[in-house]
């Protein structure tokens, strides 16, 4: 049924398609929503990895989709605190959803925000990662601002995100509006007019099937950043 909703589509269900990836919305968001999932599980993994989660880190995600991968998150280490923050309402409350017995624990929490501000004091989490939304951010400069506030002193934030080459290739990219698209230089440039510094950037290529149904190669950047 998943892939019968990404099926000969149009110019005009291309844009919805779109905008669905930027804010999964509805019934057909909660499929979008497990499609996100599978094909985004490979990059969360990576970056998570390169978080280097240590034992009691706060840990906030921004954009987390139906976060069926945060078992994968706190395995990572030991008494984890887990913070996930969405602009979709169907995706928080399928987060919610999937992983109430974490919530329970009071080890995960589900918040919805607007996609700009933070709402949690200076200096509050160890780590924060975001894989694919860096298209849909509104005004990056003063959105890597607030994540800076938030971080504590020396914490790493990780941004994993497609390259330019490779989302120009997808047509509900290419034929749309709603994507803003990176490559290393416009990236590194975007971070230089921030407080944060670049550590690394990570290359990685990956077989996936597009939200259009065809078998792709992906190459995608996980770059690590710190507050000093």
């Amino acid at each position: 049924m998943k892939e019968e909703l990404i099926e000969s589509v149009d110019k005009e269900e291309l844009n919805q398609l779109a905008q669905q990836l930027r804010c999964p919305k509805g019934e057909k968001g909660i499929f979008i929503g497990e499609l996100l999932s599978d094909t985004n599980k490979g990059m969360v993994l990576e970056s998570v990895k390169l978080l280097d989660v240590q034992d009691k880190d706060r840990v906030l995600e921004l954009g987390h989709g139906n976060a069926s991968h945060l078992p994968d998150v706190l395995k990572q280490a030991s008494e984890l605190k887990y913070f996930g923050m969405e602009i979709s309402e169907i995706m928080q409350q399928q987060a919610v959803k999937i992983n109430a017995k974490y919530i329970k624990k009071r080890v995960a929490l589900f918040l919805l925000y607007n996609g700009l501000n933070i709402p949690y004091v200076v200096n509050f989490f160890h780590k924060i990662i975001t894989v694919n939304t860096i298209y849909f951010w509104t005004n990056p400069i003063d959105f890597l601002t607030e994540i800076h506030r938030v971080l504590k002193s020396n914490g790493v934030f990780v941004v994993s995100f497609a390259n330019s080459s490779f989302m120009k290739q997808l047509p509900f990219v290419a034929n749309t509006n709603v994507f803003s698209l990176y490559d290393h230089e416009t990236f590194i440039n975007l971070i230089a007019e921030t407080d944060f510094k670049l550590v690394k950037i990570k290359n990685k290529t990956e077989t996936v099937k597009s939200k259009t149904g065809e078998w792709v190669s992906r190459e995608y950047s996980i770059a690590v950043l710190r507050k000093n």
